[in-house]
């Protein structure tokens, strides 16, 4: 039997109250009991919640658009394609683009744009290109040997578009860095669902995948969230690390870039 009270750490010294309260933030309550608690949770059993979808939605954010910020605050943003190519265990598998943007200061995540493209490849690479130029933003597209095509075909058709590529694994059944990833930012009403204007039934095919994960009958849009969410995590700790580097004052306060004209030293 556990001798400690509650809210007594198991090893004060080293993980302090206080740090494990934030890992349990950061992990999500879900994550944080399989990985710190050893209290394996039932993979059937529900992980995003109707209430947790319905306190996520605004209608007052219009679906396709971009916020409104107060000045000081800015956005990073990307489009998440997942080509789903073939069919998936439930059925068949549709091509999904999301159009997301975290808030740099805040950590709020817009999901503005998620639709399912059940249109052949040639004007699925001419949405995502043109969805690329109306919205100013790089393209990240899921890529394995079969889909690869989309990223090379993207870079063909259109040069001055942005494209990256994720490589998807098992890592997206890891609740610390796969889909699960996101629900702490449910949790933390972190989320910012652009419902303004949307068609309802679109709306209601994006909240049912959140629902029914992992089990869905059709997991395309929420996989390219989760893809694109990835992918804003990383960008955003480069940002950090740059951020707190020891050299970032120094470099911030040299003012513009200077062009040296060196052709009297050839």
């Amino acid at each position: 039997q556990d001798s400690r009270e509650k809210g007594e750490v198991l090893w004060p010294e080293y993980r302090p109250f206080d740090y494990i309260q934030e890992l349990e933030i950061s992990l999500g309550r879900r994550a944080f009991r399989m990985r710190c608690e050893n209290k394996p949770v039932d993979i059937d059993g529900q992980v995003f919640t109707v209430r947790a979808l319905e306190d996520a939605q605004r209608a007052g954010l219009t679906y396709a658009e971009y916020p409104e910020l107060p000045r000081g605050q800015f956005l990073r943003s990307l489009i998440a394609y997942d080509p789903a190519t073939g069919t998936s265990k439930h059925g068949k598998a549709y091509p999904a683009a999301v159009l997301m943007a975290q808030n740099c200061q805040t950590n709020e995540l817009h999901l503005i744009r998620y639709e399912r493209w059940p249109i052949p490849q040639p004007r699925q690479i001419d949405r995502l290109i043109d969805w690329a130029h109306r919205y100013h933003c790089p393209i990240v597209v899921e890529s394995n040997n079969i889909q690869a095509s989309y990223r090379d075909w993207l870079r063909e058709k259109a040069p001055d578009v942005q494209v990256r590529t994720h490589y998807t694994s098992d890592i997206k059944h890891d609740p610390a860095a796969g889909v699960e990833s996101i629900l702490p930012l449910f949790d933390n009403n972190l989320v910012r669902i652009h419902t303004g204007n949307v068609d309802p039934i679109v709306l209601r095919e994006y909240v049912e995948e959140f629902v029914e994960w992992p089990q869905a009958r059709y997991t395309d849009m929420i996989m390219a969230t989760w893809i694109g969410r990835y992918n804003l995590r990383q960008q955003l700790k480069q940002v950090q690390a740059v951020q707190t580097s020891p050299n970032h004052d120094l470099y911030r306060n040299r003012g513009p870039r200077q062009m040296v004209d060196l052709s009297r030293w050839r």
